[in-house]
Formats: C-alpha cells, sequence, structure tokens
C-alpha cells in the first residue's frame, strides 16, 4: 500500500490505515460503525434507514442529526472516502483497499 491509500481491516478490532500507518482521532464507536457498513455494502444506503439502525431509540430528526456528526467526524479523518448526497450515503471504493 503506498500513497494515501484507505485500508480497513475488520478481522478482530476494526483498524484503520491511511498510507500504510494506523489512523488515530476516532471518538466515536458510531462513527466508526457508519464507516463499516458502508465499507461492507456495495450500494448508496439511504439516510434515513442508516439513521434508524445506529440509532434506532432516536426519533427521526434526532437520527438525522447525530448521522450528519457522524458523516462528519469519518469526513474529518477520511476526506473524500464517502460519497453523499441528500437521500444517501456509499463508500467510495476506488479510494480504499
Amino acid at each position: 500500500m503506498t500513497g494515501d491509500q484507505i485500508e480497513i481491516r475488520f478481522l478482530g478490532p476494526p483498524q484503520l490505515l491511511r498510507g500504510g500507518r494506523p489512523l488515530a482521532g476516532w471518538r466515536s464507536r458510531k462513527a466508526l460503525a457508519l464507516l463499516a457498513y458502508l465499507a461492507l455494502h456495495d450500494r448508496p444506503v439511504v439516510r434515513a434507514t442508516l439513521a434508524e439502525m445506529l440509532w434506532p431509540d432516536s426519533d427521526e430528526a434526532r437520527g438525522r442529526a447525530n448521522l450528519s456528526w457522524a458523516l462528519n467526524h469519518v469526513n474529518s479523518l477520511l476526506a473524500g472516502c464517502l460519497a453523499a448526497d441528500r437521500h444517501a450515503l456509499h463508500f467510495r471504493r476506488d479510494d480504499a483497499h
């Protein structure tokens, strides 16, 4: 692996590497769960589905706000690895290995 490529390992504790080095700074298990779920699904996932799955006890508005925070957290550490529009999110596989 070279450059700024992203590697995500799910065997054992989840590990994220960028350029072969561990990526530190994760403050949220839900943000990591969001990244893991999107990385394992080879299609866009509707935002409402993600919010309901990750925050099942929250109302719709709170779930969407939590999802927005988690998305911002992932993007702050791995800019460009997620593609998003108003309705869905997906993991950009061309940026990860």
